[in-house]
């Protein structure tokens, strides 16, 4: 999960001690936030401890987060399976930058490591900004949205209009709640109204909203999102076992075999976990034989086809 530093730069910039004074003083600042603070649980004992270890394993220390998240199956969707449950407005993301900003100054980080981290944390942060309802009233919305009552999520949109980019469990949309019930009406109506038909959702594997629907079965409503914006990634492709447009991609960027599934922020997930998912044994030979490399997930992978009783994926991956 090293997401920015590596050990060396881990090391550089004082290791865990400094992570620490960094933690501590950010959470002293947020406390004293009448902004912020009211967005945070009653005590941030336990928040304090969780930033400690997210940040020391993201920075380049020992892999203490995604070890304990892995243990309480509690890090499945990223940072943004994490806060779903949170209302996190613009203004909210801003904060958090600044008083993070000024702890990394405060702890004496020098000024060039401080800019590299402030630079790949900015969009970290306004990613997960999460505006609209509370979080009872959204999953309300998704039931509604899954039993296809237009009317219902025609009110709801006029009443508060961020419900349509807001992200619930999984990182659920209504869009992708709508899809994955094949609800073609209810689709068109949070297209028009915004809604990004890239954004993916779900659990185990997060899907978009069109490889959700085809693989369901609901073609007519997977044509449409294809006409309104969805976009072909690596990931939807080996999923959904298009070993035609897998090519394609990998002609023109080899290197996409082993990318890295943006949404995942913490845990890697990489194409070859969407083709075992899928079951798709050409998809994982092409990957494999493009360069993909399946060590660091053999484990894992192997388990899965295990799982799904496919002998032949699992020779596939313990002989690459």
């Amino acid at each position: 999960m090293h997401l920015y530093g590596n050990k060396h730069f881990f090391e550089k910039i004082g290791g865990a001690k400094t992570i620490s004074k960094v933690v501590e003083i950010f959470y002293d600042r947020v406390e004293k936030d009448p902004y912020l603070r009211p967005l945070f649980p009653k005590s941030l004992h336990h928040g304090r401890q969780m930033q400690k270890l997210f940040l020391e394993e993201w920075l380049g220390g020992r892999p203490l987060y995604s070890n304990r998240g892995r243990e309480k199956g509690a890090i499945q969707g990223g940072m943004h399976g994490i806060h779903y449950r949170f209302v996190i407005p613009v203004k909210a993301a801003g904060r958090w930058l600044h008083h993070m900003a000024s702890a990394l100054t405060e702890a004496g980080i020098e000024e060039t490591d401080r800019s590299g981290i402030m630079e790949v944390l900015a969009p970290i942060a306004h990613e997960m900004v999460n505006d609209g309802v509370d979080f009872p009233q959204l999953l309300k919305a998704l039931t509604l949205t899954s039993n296809g009552d237009i009317d219902a999520i025609k009110k709801l949109i006029g009443k508060t209009p961020e419900i349509v980019a807001q992200r619930g469990t999984a990182g659920r949309t209504l869009l992708w709640e709508s899809a994955r019930n094949g609800h073609l009406e209810i689709t068109r109506l949070l297209i028009n109204k915004g809604a990004n038909p890239n954004v993916p959702g779900g659990a185990p594997l997060l899907l978009t909203p069109y490889a959700l629907a085809v693989s369901r079965g609901h073609n007519n409503l997977g044509s449409y999102l294809m006409d309104h914006g969805n976009i072909m990634d690596i990931f939807t492709v080996c999923f959904l076992g298009n070993t035609d447009h897998l090519r394609a991609i990998l002609t023109e960027n080899r290197s996409s075999a082993n990318s890295l599934q943006p949404y995942e922020d913490i845990n890697p997930v990489v194409p070859l976990h969407y083709a075992v998912h899928g079951g798709n044994i050409d998809v994982v030979e092409i990957l494999l034989s493009s360069g993909a490399d399946g060590k660091p997930y053999k484990s894992e992978l192997t388990a899965l086809a295990r799982s799904m009783n496919r002998k032949d994926i699992v020779s596939l991956l313990e002989n690459a």
